[in-house]
């Protein structure tokens, strides 16, 4: 899970020009015996950690002559040096790109150092403006936009697109394309890729659950989902018109469609509601019910509790006695039957 800057390194000196060196990245430690600091040409070194990780470092011919320990820690301050102006990222599956439809087949990985509530905000497809021009590829993700600039005027099979965020070139998005080219010559055709990243990346959709912690126990909590009720989810992306009759006809096919999606929606509300309900009630019979429990504690006479306590405490030390007397008597009765 590691991601930032390398450094920490240290070295022990073992001989002449031999040392060892370490560093501690993330929760694995990385180590090297470096048998000759001073190569008489461009070395590798490859630094292993127990998990099985490695990564190789390159010392460069000539290094650095090591005599003594002090040597030893300058070699690894000089690691640190060379360490300290990579910046470590990590590459990583977008789980819930679906890849269907006109990306049937595509996958999506975003890199960054920074993989805490990731969220895609807004997705934008500008077509070319001419036929030497690219189309632009704009998507928002945590406020940050993630842009392509030179995809030309479509996406060939298999090809990926890379689009990297304007304020750290550290960080991008790279979406592979499936089996089927796609073409965005145009403002229809971009319009067309636009929805399909939109459908696939599930922006806009509700997809999103909340949950509401109902019980002293981790289990114990409300997962709630509502779907989208913009237009454009409602609608399909389409836009109703009623300018002829054939128009008018898919019109009222497409707000039959929507009206539907909106009662689904509206069921999915009120079943929420409902569970909802039900847990603030069955919370305020607890609180009900721990409160008697309180008072009943807290109406408790203490004084007489004590006595009854001390009473029974010294009815249990007398029964104790009376038993060790009634054991203490068959041992003096034994030894008295032995003596005859």
């Amino acid at each position: 899970d590691f991601v930032g800057t390398i450094s920490g390194f240290s070295a022990s000196f073992n001989a002449a020009n031999d040392i060892t060196a370490s560093v501690t990245v993330g929760d694995s430690t990385y180590s090297a015996d470096i048998t000759n600091t001073q190569p008489g040409a461009d070395t590798f070194v490859r630094f292993n950690a127990s998990d099985g990780g490695y990564f190789d470092v390159e010392i460069a011919s000539g290094g650095l002559a090591v005599a003594n320990q002090a040597d030893a820690n300058t070699f690894a301050n000089r690691l640190d040096a060379a360490f300290s102006t990579l910046n470590v990222t990590q590459s990583r599956l977008v789980d819930n790109f679906i890849g269907s439809g006109q990306l049937a087949g595509a996958e999506a990985r975003f890199q960054s150092d920074d993989f805490s509530n990731v969220r895609i905000d807004d997705i934008e497809v500008t077509a070319p403006a001419d036929a030497s021009s690219n189309f632009t590829l704009d998507i928002t993700i945590n406020d940050e936009v993630f842009r392509s600039t030179s995809a030309g005027q479509g996406i060939g099979a298999s090809e990926t697109l890379t689009l990297r965020s304007l304020d750290n070139a550290d960080r991008s998005l790279t979406i592979t394309n499936g089996n089927t080219a796609i073409d965005v010559t145009d403002a229809s055709e971009a319009n067309t890729f636009e929805q399909s990243l939109r459908t696939n990346f599930g922006l806009g959709t509700g997809s999103g659950a909340l949950s509401f912690q109902l019980g002293p126990n981790t289990s114990d909590f409300l997962s709630v989902s509502i779907g989208s009720a913009t237009s454009d989810s409602l609608f399909g992306g389409a836009d109703p018109v009623v300018s002829t009759q054939a128009d008018a006809a898919d019109a009222i096919a497409i707000i039959d469609s929507a009206s539907d999606s909106l009662g689904e929606i509206l069921a999915e509300v009120g079943s929420a509601q409902s569970s909802l309900d039900y847990a603030s009630n069955n919370i305020n019979n607890s609180i009900v019910n721990l409160d008697a429990a309180r008072s009943n504690l807290a109406d408790t006479d203490i004084p007489f509790e004590s006595s009854q306590f001390a009473s029974a405490l010294v009815r249990q030390q007398a029964a104790i006695a009376v038993l060790a007397q009634t054991q203490l008597l068959g041992s003096n009765l034994l030894d008295l039957l032995k003596s005859n």
